[in-house]
């Protein structure tokens, strides 16, 4: 398979690259390569750079905010904020809801919402299972009972990302309680102004950007606010583990990681020819390992994907991706030793300690998120 980009492509990347290292500070893109937390203003400030350019939301349909870029460019323009250590979009606007009601949502939804969303107007977070196809991710933490004016909403999520900062919430509730969550859940919005809505930090998620509990009790939800027909939320979840495709393997920020090693592995002072070697290889082993995960990603990505192969396949490249990263945050603790800052780059920032809580955090994330991957795999190939 042909990895090489064509002269086109190259030149898309190449502006790019120019445009994003213009858009956003110097300052905030050195504290995402440290792994620090960013302030809200930081967040929308980035998030609205992106928009400007027209890349906030390049897989949206045309009409709410998308752009006309091919699958290719969506994977370089992705790898680009990746490598330039840029805030993404906002998850839960850009991934989540907005896909979900351009697919799902009624007219008046799309019109009232889309753009909003797309702009940062309105910031949303979502709570949804974290795998849909997942069986331990039951049951639902909200239910919903049926009233002449709406429904009234009622349950808890904890450590839900972003609802600190966010206005609205999607929120997966059950609400025909004598069926399986697969067929008797309901996707609705819920503006976090509604009386009965409790958000508050999550001390678990302590250090962690706007992550907070959200608490509802008896909230008044209109009928309008329901996303489809009732009792399809299960479905309507599932469809964003199947067709986000925009954070996929994390192969810019792969690159971004191997291309600090390289440049440890310069300036360390190394004993021997064979240690050198030895440090060579294992960085060559781990290139290698990210060329075969980029392969997968063009595939997966690619207009003709068969639809029944693309849960499993976008599962293993976020497992995939998630475990290379962890290795490479490994090479790189490992060559940087007792080192306590990188004063190699002249920089203040103790990057090191920031690489360790990446480490540790991504470890946590593969112990949890792992089975989740690995249920959709056994489900897509082995049929169970």
């Amino acid at each position: 398979m042909n990895l090489r980009l064509n002269t086109a492509e190259q030149a898309f990347c190449s502006m790019v690259r120019a445009k994003l290292h213009l858009a956003v500070g110097s300052e905030v893109m050195e504290r995402v390569r440290c792994g620090l937390s960013l302030e809200p203003q930081e967040i929308r400030a980035s998030h609205l750079a992106l928009h400007a350019l027209g890349w906030a939301v390049p897989h949206w349909p045309l009409e709410w905010g998308g752009a006309p870029l091919t699958e290719v460019q969506r994977l370089i323009l992705q790898e680009e904020i990746e490598r330039a250590c840029l805030p993404p979009p906002v998850d839960a606007n850009v991934s989540i809801v907005g896909p979900i009601l351009a697919a799902f949502g009624s007219q008046t939804q799309k019109e009232r919402f889309l753009k909003r969303m797309a702009r940062l107007d309105d910031w949303w977070c979502a709570g949804l299972p974290k795998s849909p196809n997942s069986p331990a991710m039951r049951p639902v933490g909200f239910s919903a009972t049926r009233g002449a004016d709406g429904y009234r909403v009622s349950g808890r999520a904890a450590q839900v990302h972003f609802a600190l900062y966010a206005d609205w919430m999607l929120v997966l509730v059950q609400t025909d309680h004598e069926h399986s969550p697969e067929a008797g859940t309901s996707l609705v919005l819920v503006d976090f102004k509604s009386a009965g809505v409790t958000v508050l930090p999550s001390s678990a998620g302590a250090g962690r950007s706007g992550y907070a509990d959200v608490t509802m009790d008896n909230v008044k939800v209109p009928f309008e606010n329901l996303v489809g027909a009732e009792h399809h939320g299960w479905r309507y979840s599932a469809f964003v583990l199947r067709h986000d495709r925009t954070h996929l393997a994390g192969t810019g920020a792969i690159k971004e990681l191997l291309a600090r090693a390289r440049s440890q592995l310069k300036v360390r002072c190394i004993p021997s020819d064979t240690e050198l070697w030895l440090w060579r290889l294992r960085i060559a082993e781990l290139e290698a390992e990210l060329t075969a995960l980029e392969i997968l990603q063009f595939r997966v990505t690619a207009p003709h994907c068969l639809e029944f192969a693309v849960d499993a396949a976008m599962s293993m490249l976020r497992l995939k991706g998630a475990q290379l990263r962890r290795d490479v945050l490994h090479l790189l603790l490992e060559l940087t030793g007792s080192n306590k800052a990188d004063a190699t780059e002249g920089r203040s920032v103790n990057w090191r300690n920031a690489v360790v809580g990446q480490y540790i955090t991504l470890e946590g994330q593969l112990a949890s998120g792992s089975p989740d991957h690995l249920n959709v795999i056994a489900d897509s190939v082995l049929g169970q």
